[in-house]
């Protein structure tokens, strides 16, 4: 370790006792500056739902509590949670959510400090408390759950679903599917396409450059290769809608169609828009409900059946190393394939 070496006092040079602050107005200017960038930088979807976050929060805090919506109090959020576990409903990680979009606000009203952790330490650990005793006494799983994983057969029956409908839409989310499942997309990074951002290269694939996503650490080109069949084939997909959709590099990839056909290249799907277009053709095809999660899992579990290590599925949807998501997809996989009574009984 390289120590420093003091000054001396004969250099001339002052050093102070402690460090100097800054003149307030100017404290007060970068700080303002500061979080207006990092909002900046926020993904969209993560705005809007801390957006919604903060609706539940104020009206709890007018019809049921009584108190500011601005109140910080350990008490005060430890009965927040309370309300939405038993009055509410909700699953635990709507909660847990729901409580940072909370913290979110009130740190970005009044500064970092304003909600220490120990004042939120009693919310969650109560939180926790209500998880253990809902499994002991095995009540049924709160919420809708995560979305299935797609696998091949339901990837085939939604593009069958898709291409039944003769318009461009049809050919549009047929295209979307392909490029969700084989890119391992998240909704906001199929969103985020725009038509340029998707090469054909050559006769080996799709180059899928995904720019926008919710971690900086995905973004990402991902290699999409022909499909053994013409039927799952991304390139043939993509040619179609391109064709149809008659877009320019610079226009979302995946744009609103009207209901009587006609294309809006200008106005791009939401993240939302982009798991209810999977949705509705799951529901057509007569499955569960599906939605981009389900083709991003979807992915990584076949991948992993067909022999893939993790590190070249981690690479192709995004996700970083030893991440505890594309971990927990593996392990339905490998729960099977490389179980220690395989072979035995």
């Amino acid at each position: 370790m390289t120590e420093l070496t003091p000054v001396p006092a004969s250099s001339g040079v002052v050093v102070p006792t402690a460090p100097v602050p800054l003149p307030a107005a100017l404290a007060d200017g970068l700080r303002v500056a500061a979080d207006a960038h990092a909002e900046s930088l926020r993904p969209v979807n993560t705005t809007r739902s801390y957006g919604s976050d903060w609706r539940t929060w104020s009206t709890w805090c007018a019809d049921v509590a009584g108190v500011s919506e601005w109140s910080v109090d350990a008490s005060l959020l430890e009965a927040y949670c309370r309300w939405m576990w038993h009055e509410r409903g909700y699953a635990a990680s709507t909660i847990e959510r729901k409580l940072t979009g909370v913290i979110a606000g009130l740190r970005r009203q009044f500064g970092p400090d304003a909600v220490p952790r120990y004042l939120t330490g009693r919310a969650r650990a109560n939180l926790a408390a209500y998880v253990r005793d809902s499994a002991a006494d095995k009540q049924p799983k709160r919420g809708r759950g995560q979305a299935p994983a797609a696998d091949l057969t339901v990837l085939e029956r939604l593009l069958v679903a898709a291409r039944a409908d003769p318009g461009p839409a049809g050919a549009r989310d047929a295209a979307l599917i392909l490029i969700t499942f084989g890119a391992g997309c998240r909704s906001v990074e199929t969103a985020g396409l725009l038509a340029g951002d998707v090469v054909v290269d050559g006769d080996r694939g799709l180059l899928v450059d995904i720019r926008s996503s919710k971690v900086a650490s995905s973004v990402r080109v991902a290699a999409i290769p022909r499909g053994v069949r013409g039927s799952t084939d991304p390139v043939i997909a993509w040619r179609m809608w391109f064709a149809v959709s008659g877009l320019e590099p610079g226009d979302p990839a995946f744009c609103r169609i009207r209901k009587g056909g006609r294309i809006l290249p200008g106005t791009g799907l939401s993240p939302e828009a982009v798991s209810d277009v999977i949705a509705r053709r799951s529901q057509q095809a007569d499955l569960d409900r599906h939605t981009a999660h389900s083709l991003r899992a979807g992915m990584a579990t076949v991948a992993r059946q067909a022999g893939h290590d993790a590190v070249a599925i981690a690479a192709q949807g995004g996700w970083t190393p030893g991440s505890r998501a594309m971990s927990g997809y593996l392990r339905r996989v490998d729960t099977w394939t490389d179980n220690a009574m395989r072979g035995v009984l």
